[in-house]
């Protein structure tokens, strides 16, 4: 016991020493290492801290704030095992380094970048908007009138990470989804639990390395924008070419039909009598015909859109059941 403690006064001594000659751009407490940012912006970071985890796993934590709230995670686990690393500041980066990762953390503006032991890079965050804050509030029609979350319950941050990635890059993973798509570059991806969805914050790619975030909240994985409903985008017609809505075609089982015109395909929610109060126009099932019988019926919507530039445009659809999409006559989603 009284050799490590020698051992302790001795390297807290010589860290005193070499810092009296100026000012260290980090601190250093067990496995953890911590920068504050120096040229602070409204949405970037203000703190940036690297746990090494072992040779080949470095965690990063950012906050907006001017400290780390404490926080259990879920994900993230007790570690017990200890993984040797050393810690230098040059040319304005703080950079840890194990055996098989470098870490390095611009000192100025918190971008990080990771390089193998060769000094290649593995992946780095992008030079603008590598990662940001926003200060979010959770809307009233998802509450309710009946919750009992307090005023700072219902604040929170929402945060957006940016990457630098290569053309031949292949992403794999973020759980199960029913888009049977596999490699995930260049795609959008809303996670979230679903009965036929699992998702799972964590992505494989072809250079090598993996991304977990530790978030077990809603989030985007490509395009951090929310879809827009057809009429919000596009100039809509119906069947017969008249302006303003699609043409919706609702077969029970038993064979009654209703037709009408449709500005939007959304039936997302179900929501609880007392939340609705608090959704203004935004009543999910409601939309549907009045008194129409679900089970065993089908529905076809048809029309025409037309967009005001031209652009690559993505959809998405939200469905529980079957569905088959065409465009121009052609099927271009089979059925699933």
């Amino acid at each position: 016991m009284k050799s490590k403690i020698a051992k302790t006064l001795l390297s807290v001594a010589l860290l005193l020493c070499a810092t009296s000659g100026y000012a260290v751009g980090y601190t250093q407490h067990d496995n953890f290492i911590t920068i504050n940012v120096k040229n602070q912006t409204s949405h970037g970071p203000k703190i940036v801290r690297l746990q090494v985890i072992g040779d080949k796993i470095i965690r990063v934590q950012s906050t907006s704030e001017s400290v780390f709230k404490p926080k259990q995670s879920l994900i993230i686990v007790p570690q017990n095992a200890k993984s040797n690393f050393k810690v230098i500041e040059n040319d304005g980066n703080v950079i840890v380094t194990t055996s098989c990762v470098k870490a390095f953390v611009d000192e100025n503006t918190g971008r990080i970048t990771f390089k193998d032991a060769k000094s290649k890079t593995i992946l780095a965050e992008s030079s603008i908007g590598g990662k940001t804050f926003s200060p979010f509030v959770v809307p009233e029609r998802e509450i309710g009138v009946d919750s009992h979350l307090t005023e700072s319950q219902k604040h929170g941050v929402s945060w957006h990470a940016l990457f630098d990635s290569p053309a031949d890059e292949a992403f794999y993973g973020l759980g199960q989804h029913q888009s049977e798509e596999l490699n995930m570059k260049g795609k959008n991806e809303d996670l979230y639990q679903y009965n036929t969805k699992v998702s799972v914050p964590f992505v494989v790619s072809n250079r090598n390395y993996g991304l977990l975030w530790d978030s077990y909240s809603y989030c985007r994985f490509g395009n951090p924008d929310g879809y827009k409903q057809l009429n919000n985008l596009f100039a809509i017609y119906d069947k017969d070419g008249n302006k303003g809505s699609l043409t919706g075609t609702y077969v029970q089982k038993d064979g009654y039909k209703i037709v009408r015109g449709e500005d939007s395909i959304y039936y997302e929610f179900a929501l609880p009598d007392l939340a609705k109060t608090k959704a203004g126009k935004d009543l999910g099932v409601g939309l549907l015909p009045k008194g129409f019988k679900l089970y065993g019926s089908h529905v076809t919507y048809e029309g025409y859109i037309e967009s005001p530039v031209d652009n690559l445009y993505r959809f998405i659809l939200y469905y529980a059941g079957y569905m088959k999409v065409y465009i121009d006559g052609k099927e271009v989603v089979p059925e699933r």
